[in-house]
């Protein structure tokens, strides 16, 4: 369907109020492309400066295509316009697929903090996932079926609570407000990964070896 409307539009074959949607379209992507390309890597430099580099191949391929769909509007090569925007959709599909998303993955996967979970959870002990993560990219990597989900501190005590050994995976700003809650148990913290408010803690309601991580230290910010 897209490839008749694209071959219509080129061909002149189409009335001229859709061609009108047609072009107001394609000046969106072409603005969305200068502009995007002109940002990123100022909200890159700002948020991580060590990834600067990485984000210049990509703001160049979007200036440089809204650039090349502007000329090309103009000349009306709406044929050639089309294939640039297929080029645009596929470079940026394969530059972040082999190199944004391995940049990404010792931040964002969950692989690595599965791996603290499988190598200290033994068969029949329980792991649940507090408030805002989801189970599945955990099942996968830990292969355990299922996983609970706790929704509020109410049901992370009661869990806690368990008579035989648990694990609870949260993030690291759900621990600190948790540390807080009135009539919580005493838990281990087992694992962590980073010390930013996004990154994740592993705690337990007991520990059958002793803990090699330095006592949490709660954020000055937080009471």
């Amino acid at each position: 369907m897209i490839g008749k409307l694209w071959d219509d539009f080129s061909c002149d074959r189409i009335q001229q109020i859709r061609r009108e949607w047609i072009s107001f379209a394609l000046y969106g992507v072409m603005g969305l492309s200068l502009i995007g390309g002109a940002v990123l890597p100022w909200i890159v430099s700002a948020k991580f400066p060590t990834y600067l580099l990485y984000s210049l191949p990509v703001a160049l391929l979007w200036v440089g295509g809204g650039v090349g769909l502007f000329f090309l509007g103009r000349a009306r090569y709406y044929g050639v316009a089309f294939f640039l925007i297929a080029g645009m959709v596929a470079g940026g599909f394969f530059y972040t697929l082999r190199v944004v998303f391995p940049l990404m993955n010792p931040h964002k996967s969950a692989r690595f903090i599965c791996q603290e979970i499988t190598s200290r959870i033994q068969p029949g002990e329980r792991l649940a996932m507090y408030r805002e993560l989801e189970t599945g990219p955990y099942n996968f990597y830990t292969g355990i079926v299922p996983i609970l989900e706790l929704a509020n501190a109410e049901d992370l005590i009661h869990f806690l609570k368990s008579p035989g050994r648990v694990f609870c995976l949260m993030k690291t700003k759900e621990f600190r407000k948790f540390q807080i809650v009135e009539g919580r148990p005493e838990v281990q913290v087992i694992a962590r990964r980073g010390e930013e408010d996004s990154d994740f803690i592993l705690i337990s309601n007991r520990s059958s070896m002793p803990s090699l991580l330095p006592p949490f230290k709660q954020n000055p910010s937080h009471p």
